[in-house]
């Protein structure tokens, strides 16, 4: 097995720790986007999901979901995901790096609350 060897300056200019670590948070963050559309797929194909929320019906009248409505349904996570990244930079500037990001985990856990308690109380 290979060990891949960084030679890393420990400060001053040039210093690649920073630039290492800000390429592996940034790495991280693609898994957990591949990870949300994966899981929107899973989704899709659940019997309950299908129940709840098919708008159309097979001639056995068996409902199910159309390729509208997945494609609809996916493209609103990819643009959603998209103008929340572009939002950041001007929420970072208006509220301070640190207030923004304090702002979005407010958001992140009061929209995961809710969605957990819709859950519950299915």
């Amino acid at each position: 097995m290979a060990v891949l060897r960084f030679k890393v300056q420990k400060e001053g200019s040039g210093s690649a720790g920073v630039a290492i670590a800000i390429g592996l948070f940034v790495a991280f963050g693609g898994i957990l986007f591949g990870y949300d559309t994966g899981t929107i797929g899973g989704i899709l194909g659940m019997d309950y999901w299908i129940k709840e929320f098919a708008r159309d019906e097979d001639e056995n009248g068996s409902k199910f979901i159309g390729s509208a409505d997945k494609s609809l349904i996916v493209s609103i996570l990819s643009v959603g995901t998209f103008f929340g990244a572009l939002m950041s930079a001007q929420v970072a500037d208006f509220f301070g790096r640190k207030h923004g990001l304090m702002l979005s985990s407010v958001v992140f856990t009061v929209c995961a609350t809710i969605c957990a308690s819709e859950i519950l109380t299915i």
